[in-house]
C-alpha cells in the first residue's frame, strides 16, 4: 500500500508545482483527438510527453509526437476499442437503470463490471504501447491486465483520483480542458514507474 501513496503524493506534487506542463500535455492532447477516433494516439502522445518530463529529457509536442510514430496505428485501434468500451458501458447503466429484465439486468451488471476493469487497464496499457511500440496489442493488453491484478489498489486510487478530477472539473469548467487530459497522461506514466519499482523492491527482498 505505501508504494500506492507514494506514487499518489507524486502525482499530486508534480501537479502542484508543475502545472504549466500538465497543461502542455492537455493541450497536446486536445489538438490530437480532435477526430475523436484518435483519443488512442492522444493518449499515448499525453504519456510519452509525461514520461520524457519524468526522465529529464527536454519536452516538446514534436518530439512527443515523433516519439509515438511507430505505434500510431495501434494506440488509434486502442482508443477505439476503448471509446466503444465506454458506449456500452452507459447502455449498460442505462439498463441497469431500467431493471425491467432480471436476466438482462444481471448480463448488464457483470458485463459493467468487466468492462470498467478493462477500462481500468488503460493505466497500464498505454504506457507499455509507446515504450514497446512493436508488441502485438493483444500481448500488451494481457501485460496490462497482469499488471492491474497485482496491482488492484492502485486501480482502486486511480478511478477515485479520476472521480475527484471529474468533480473538480466540473465546478470550475476550465480545468475539463486544461488538466484533466494531461492529469490523465500523468497518473498513466506515473502508475507505469511505480509499478516497475516495486517489481524491482520485490526482486531485491527476494534475492
Amino acid at each position: 500500500m505505501i508504494f500506492y501513496m507514494y506514487a499518489l503524493r507524486r502525482f499530486g506534487r508534480q501537479i502542484w508545482r508543475e502545472p504549466h506542463t500538465v497543461m502542455g500535455a492537455s493541450l497536446l492532447m486536445l489538438l490530437l483527438s480532435l477526430p475523436v477516433v484518435t483519443a488512442g494516439l492522444a493518449l499515448c502522445a499525453g504519456v510519452q510527453y509525461m514520461h520524457d518530463k519524468e526522465r529529464g529529457i527536454g519536452i516538446t509536442w514534436r518530439g512527443a509526437v515523433q516519439s509515438v510514430r511507430p505505434c500510431m496505428g495501434k494506440a488509434i485501434a486502442m482508443g477505439i476499442v476503448d471509446l466503444c468500451c465506454l458506449v456500452a458501458c452507459v447502455s449498460a447503466v442505462a439498463w441497469l437503470v431500467a431493471g425491467r429484465d432480471f436476466a438482462l439486468t444481471l448480463l448488464s451488471t457483470v458485463f459493467l463490471y468487466l468492462a470498467l476493469f478493462y477500462l481500468s487497464t488503460a493505466l497500464y496499457r498505454y504506457p507499455i504501447l509507446v515504450l514497446n511500440p512493436s508488441l502485438p496489442l493483444t500481448q500488451v493488453a494481457l501485460c496490462a491486465t497482469g499488471i492491474a491484478l497485482k496491482n488492484l489498489g492502485y486501480v482502486f486510487l486511480y478511478w477515485c483520483v479520476l472521480l475527484l478530477a471529474l468533480m473538480i472539473c466540473a465546478v470550475t469548467g476550465v480545468g475539463l480542458v486544461l488538466l484533466l487530459p494531461g492529469a490523465s497522461a500523468l497518473l498513466m506514466a506515473t502508475a507505469w514507474s511505480e509499478s516497475l519499482k516495486r517489481d524491482e523492491y520485490k526482486r531485491t527482498n527476494a534475492a
